[in-house]
């Protein structure tokens, strides 16, 4: 049995620290062009949401598809502020020809005026990002149009 002497080195341990986040960075193609790689494709970008009371919640869904060969990544949807919010979207990757929902929602609760807000959609595609819109009406206690309720 040997024990250890003072010229002998202790091992060391080295902690590693592993993360499944998927971050813009690890988006990447080939040069040339060539290859397999997905598609990006929505049935609509634009949420047109009308005159609406200050202090309503809204919520939209826009579907989309991998319309490309290789498997599809959203690596992050984020809004251009905080009454924007994406809800819920795939986390993990489509494949070719699945569609999946981007759930968002809108929040006018203290605001009035126009609604021109953006959601970027980062992914592993060319562009990388794809911009959805939000544009609408806020209707305050001092406007004066009315809504008319289906």
């Amino acid at each position: 049995m040997m024990t250890p002497t003072s010229t002998q080195a202790t091992p060391r341990v080295t902690e590693l620290a592993v993360s499944t986040a998927i971050t813009s960075d690890m988006i990447h193609f080939d040069s040339d062009g060539e290859g397999k790689r997905p598609i990006l494709e929505m049935s609509d970008t634009v949420w047109r949401l009308g005159a609406v009371a200050e202090g309503t919640i809204l919520e939209h869904t826009f579907s989309v598809t991998n319309a490309g060969d290789a498997p599809l990544v959203l690596a992050d949807v984020s809004a251009s502020c905080g009454c924007t919010i994406a809800r819920d979207w795939p986390k993990s990757p489509l494949a070719p020809g699945a569609s999946a929902s981007i759930r968002v929602s809108y929040d006018s609760r203290g605001r009035s005026g126009e609604i021109d807000s953006e959601i970027a959609v980062v992914a592993n595609t060319y562009p990388s990002t794809t911009t959805m819109k939000l544009v609408g009406r806020v209707l305050g206690p001092n406007d004066t149009q009315v809504i008319l309720n289906k």
